[in-house]
């Protein structure tokens, strides 16, 4: 099952359709449904880590998705050095992904604690929720400017805004490249 907005397709050909990759995918929720991170896992034998809050996707995970850890936690109390430590990651991660709802301060704090580890990351998703929807009546700002000053400070690249389909006014994940693979 594809991604929601199809990041999985972006991303993979900003990494020039890897094989045997690494992800974290933060916010990770279902092991197939909308998941940013499957295809990856499947397709081109990826490896990975899955954070996530509701410990109700942790079956689906450990079933079928037997090359990635699920851990079932709050993502903005994460020790992300450990976690990853822990876990034999490599030191750049290929794919970061980060969809912690809803999209406020929670989601900066994780990219924040995210970038205090001696980890780097070659392409981000990061879920920024700005705009609005028509037919559900709500306007958020979102995290897009804040996020958006940080990891350009880091040395990433936007390469695309990501919008929810069919809504032109909602702007649901920016995209990133880091400037060494350029």
């Amino acid at each position: 099952m594809p991604s929601q907005l199809g990041q999985d397709e972006l991303v993979d050909g900003l990494l020039k359709q890897k094989v045997n990759g690494f992800f974290l995918d933060i916010g990770a929720c279902y092991h197939d449904y909308m998941s940013n991170t499957e295809f990856f896992e499947k397709q081109r034998n990826w490896s990975g880590i899955a954070v996530e809050l509701n410990e109700e996707y942790a079956g689906g995970w450990q079933q079928n998705r037997p090359r990635s850890v699920f851990f079932c936690h709050d993502a903005t109390t994460v020790d992300y050095q450990k976690l990853l430590d822990d876990n034999n990651a490599p030191k750049i991660i290929d794919y970061l992904s980060i969809d912690v709802d809803p999209p406020t301060t929670l989601s900066l704090e994780v990219l924040y604690k995210i970038f205090e580890t001696d980890y780097e990351f070659n392409v981000i998703t990061f879920e920024c929720d700005y705009g609005g929807d028509e037919e559900c009546n709500f306007t958020r700002q979102g995290t897009r400017d804040e996020s958006r000053a940080f990891l350009e400070s880091k040395g990433f690249t936007l390469v695309q805004e990501i919008y929810d389909r069919g809504k032109p006014n909602y702007h649901v994940d920016d995209l990133w490249i880091h400037e060494r693979l350029k």
